[in-house]
């Protein structure tokens, strides 16, 4: 269902809704709260009002990324002025940061093993805290027991997602910022 033609609107139907709604919720306790609690019934009307699902097919696995065509690509590239490459890693932590798991680092073959010709290692990382960005996909979320276009939750299973996975957008995201 389509309703309006603006940027945000486009934005919010594109997989932001469960964002718009928590923004929306006053925290439990304050007195705003009590005032403007949403219901399930305001819920469900944000969900039907702001949905693309089906806008781009019912097979469809990329939301408002389908908005971003080739030719929106040529209008970011136009904004670039200079060819400064802007890094977003840092070095993991390695300790609990707030509730944030720790990414972890363990060695399971060292030069200690006379044995070994090699070292290797395992890496780990919960990707869900403050100390770790991340995208998440469009299976992050279920309403309804459902996902993103009406597909069942039950595509996520402990071997992934079998819908709507962010390997989905495995060739990249590229346009304009704001």
């Amino acid at each position: 269902m389509r309703t309006g033609n603006t940027a945000m609107g486009d934005l919010l139907r594109g997989g932001g809704i469960i964002m718009l709604i928590m923004m929306l919720s006053p925290s439990s306790g304050s007195k705003a709260a009590e005032k403007k609690r949403l219901n399930k019934q305001d819920i469900d009307k944000l969900m039907k009002s702001l949905s693309n699902w089906g806008r781009w097919g019912e097979d469809d696995q990329l939301g408002a990324l389908n908005l971003i065509t080739p030719a929106k690509r040529r209008e970011a590239s136009e904004l670039v002025k200079e060819g400064v490459s802007i890094s977003l890693s840092h070095n993991a932590f390695k300790e609990r940061v707030f509730d944030s798991p720790s990414f972890e680092h363990r060695m399971i073959e060292t030069g200690m093993m006379p044995e070994k010709k090699s070292a290797a290692d395992i890496y780990s990382v919960q990707y869900h805290g403050f100390s770790v960005t991340h995208l998440d996909a469009l299976c992050h979320v279920f309403y309804s027991d459902k996902m993103y276009n009406g597909f069942s939750k039950k595509e996520v299973t402990d071997k992934g997602a079998g819908k709507l996975s962010v390997i989905n957008i495995k060739n990249g995201i590229f346009t304009r910022g704001c």
